[in-house]
Parts: C-alpha cells; sequence; structure tokens
C-alpha cells in the first residue's frame, strides 16, 4: 500500500496492527483492556506493560511515537505524515512484534 502512495492509510493500518498487538499483549500478560466501560487506551496499556516489565521505557516511547503518526493519518492530519516515516514505522512495528510476541 505505501508503495502505491497510500501513505495515510498505510499509516492508519499499521497502527492499527500496533493497537491489536498491544492489546493481546495486556490480554496475555492479565492487564485489563477496559476501565468500566471505557476501553484504554493504546498509551495506557503500553505504561502499564512497562510497569510489568514486559515493554522497556525506551520502546513505548516509539511505540507511542507510531501510534501519534496513525492518528495523525485518521484524523485527516495528512501534511503531518511522511511517507519515509510511515515506512520506517511499519519496519519496526514488525520488528516490535517479533520481539515482544504475543
Amino acid at each position: 500500500m505505501l508503495t502505491k502512495g497510500y501513505k495515510d492509510a498505510a499509516a492508519v493500518i499499521s497502527g492499527s496492527v500496533l493497537e491489536g498487538h498491544v492489546r493481546s499483549l495486556a490480554v496475555r500478560n492479565s492487564i485489563n483492556v477496559t476501565a468500566g466501560t471505557r476501553t484504554r487506551s493504546v498509551d495506557e496499556l503500553l505504561i502499564e506493560l512497562v510497569k510489568e516489565g514486559q515493554v522497556s521505557e525506551s520502546q513505548r516511547k516509539i511505540a507511542a511515537g507510531w501510534y501519534g503518526l496513525r492518528n495523525e493519518a485518521a484524523h485527516g492530519h495528512y501534511a503531518n505524515v511522511v511517507a519515509s516515516d510511515v515506512d520506517r514505522m511499519i519496519d519496526g512495528i514488525r520488528d516490535f512484534m517479533i520481539r515482544y510476541p504475543a
């Protein structure tokens, strides 16, 4: 998708993959993915994963940045989404999923 010039769609899709993986990782580590009736944010779950020693603090910050890029694209802030950043994001998310399997 990215190679076809759809950088924004690629950012949203890869960010959604990251979100799903973080949620699965949280469940695997007995971290609640909801708080009452509210679904907990990716940022909240990443913080909990750091507290549990499952993800490093530096990796949490990187993943939060990727998710921020996903949000920029999803909310129509296309000028803030650079194709080369999305390319690195996709590679980084792939590595994150391998390093921290759910």
